[in-house]
């Protein structure tokens, strides 16, 4: 496990920007990168074309997928009621290189449009 410094910045629909930097753990093995995200646990999962993210929060996990050009079902769970809602994740674009990944998503929730979602992730090796 190597520690590792991380930005990321979300962008949603109306342009808000949310941004973090931080240091976590990337795992070159497992190709598994684990940090937190404004006291959300986010462990991102590496795989050649494929990308999978789950946040969790104390309240809630929101389990993500993303594969170019496909559509993917996961889950958004609120943990203190065990309520499960469906989330489809349309991956717009995918690009994966070295120490950045690049992610533009369009989201529904329970069949609503939540919008198009940007997310840009950059991690350098720094132990």
């Amino acid at each position: 496990m190597k520690n590792i410094k991380i930005v990321t910045e979300l962008i949603n629909e109306l342009n808000e920007k949310t941004n973090c930097n931080t240091e976590g753990y990337y795992n070159q093995k497992k190709q598994e990168i684990i940090f937190y995200e404004h006291n959300i646990k986010v462990n991102l999962q590496i795989n050649d074309n494929e990308i999978n993210i789950i946040r969790e929060h104390p309240q809630y996990i929101l389990q993500l997928c993303f594969i170019n050009k496909r559509k993917i079902e996961t889950n958004y769970i609120v943990k203190n009621i065990n309520l499960k809602f469906n989330l489809l994740t349309e991956t717009l674009s995918l690009i994966i290189k070295t120490n950045t990944i690049e992610i533009k998503y369009k989201l529904f929730l329970n069949d609503q449009d939540m919008g198009i979602f940007y997310y840009k992730i950059y991690y350098e090796v720094i132990k």
